[in-house]
Formats: structure tokens, C-alpha cells, sequence
């Protein structure tokens, strides 16, 4: 019997663990990356994701944070944009890991510490930084 996320990349579990804090997020992320010249509006989000248009501004802000999405305009329009190429590469290599062991990565997505105690860390290295 294997662990979960034995035959998932390091480099791409240590993506999920820094980036990545829930699977509407995932989900986003890469929704986006398949449709890379698509700008999408929150409305589009939100249904293209089953989920309320509060919910997703809460996961495109937190991709826009993470400098994997960009957003631009006014309503705002949301982009694949990792800025690196490294990033992006990594990303697809996710989406490729995602379609074979979907369980698996939400599995791993759900044992992290809550959305709000992993930002609250976050605020602490990003002063750190500093």
C-alpha cells in the first residue's frame, strides 16, 4: 500500500503545501490555467465553481496574493498570470497530477490547517521579510 502522494512529485506536494489552502482554490487555479487567454469575471468563477460570488473573491484574492492570478479592470477580470516560468511549468505539471489521483490531492488539501491559521502565518513571514 502506498501513502498518499507517494507518486506525486515532491516539487509539486511542496506547491500544494505553500500555495495552495483549499480545493475551490485548486480548482480555480486550474480552470484557469486550461483557459489561459480567458480574462473571467468573479460571476464566472463562482459558477463555473458551484460556489457563491463572495466565496470566489475570497479564492481569486488569495491566487492574486500568491502571484499565481492577476486581475485588471473594473469589474475586475482575473488571469492565469504566475509571472515565472518555473511557476507555470509547475502547474501544469499539478493539473497532469490532478486528473490521475484527484482523491489524493484533496485528501492532502483537507489535512492542512484551516485557510485562516495558515494566512495568519503568512502575516508573520511576510514581516519577517521585511
Amino acid at each position: 500500500m502506498t501513502r498518499a502522494g507517494d507518486d506525486i512529485p515532491p516539487d509539486v506536494l511542496r506547491f500544494l503545501e505553500e500555495s495552495i489552502d483549499s480545493v475551490p482554490q485548486l480548482e480555480t487555479l486550474l480552470m484557469m490555467f486550461a483557459e489561459q487567454d480567458r480574462a473571467w469575471l468573479v460571476a464566472d468563477v463562482a459558477s463555473r465553481n458551484y460556489t457563491s460570488e463572495t466565496r470566489a473573491v475570497e479564492t481569486l484574492n488569495a491566487l492574486v496574493r500568491r502571484h499565481l492570478v492577476s486581475s485588471e479592470g473594473e469589474p475586475p477580470r482575473f488571469r492565469f498570470d504566475p509571472g515565472k516560468d518555473e511557476t507555470h511549468a509547475l502547474v501544469g505539471d499539478l493539473a497532469r497530477c490532478y486528473q490521475k489521483n484527484l482523491s489524493r490531492i484533496a485528501m492532502l488539501i483537507h489535512s492542512k490547517p484551516s485557510t485562516s491559521i495558515t494566512e495568519f502565518a503568512r502575516a508573520f513571514d511576510l514581516k519577517k521579510d521585511r
